[in-house]
């Protein structure tokens, strides 16, 4: 009878190296999402900051493309290629020229008329260089 007896085992838990173990490998899983989530948003503000340039750009060049579709290009005369001047209907007196250049500050600007002030067509938030 004395065989029948039930041995009760000694470890009724995890040893200090099971547990040691276990939270490293979780340590390791965990430092590891985290670089993959940290690389994910990286990734999503390059994304964003494509787009914004890709829609400003276009947005630009559907006025100018507006612009020299309907307008007679003025010839270039100073050899300045950072600007293009154009006799343009739409301007204020009919057939005024308009200037698209590239400003010192990395912007494309529109100038109607020779004496008025030139507005800046892109965001400034994106530069042209």
């Amino acid at each position: 009878m004395r065989d029948l007896k039930l041995k009760k085992d000694k470890q009724a838990g995890f040893t200090i190296i099971e547990v040691i173990i276990s939270i490293f490998i979780f340590s390791v899983l965990v430092v590891a999402i985290g670089g993959i989530f940290a690389q994910a948003l990286k990734l999503e503000r390059k994304t964003f900051a494509a787009q914004k340039i890709q829609e400003n750009a276009l947005r630009v060049f559907e006025i100018m493309a507006r612009e020299i579709r309907i307008s007679q290009v003025a010839p270039l005369d100073n050899g300045c290629y950072t600007s293009i001047t154009m006799n343009s209907p739409f301007a204020a007196p009919e057939w005024d020229p308009v200037t698209f250049s590239l400003s010192s500050g990395g912007g494309i600007t529109r100038q109607e008329g020779l004496a008025a002030s030139a507005e800046l067509v892109t965001s400034t938030d994106v530069v042209f260089n």
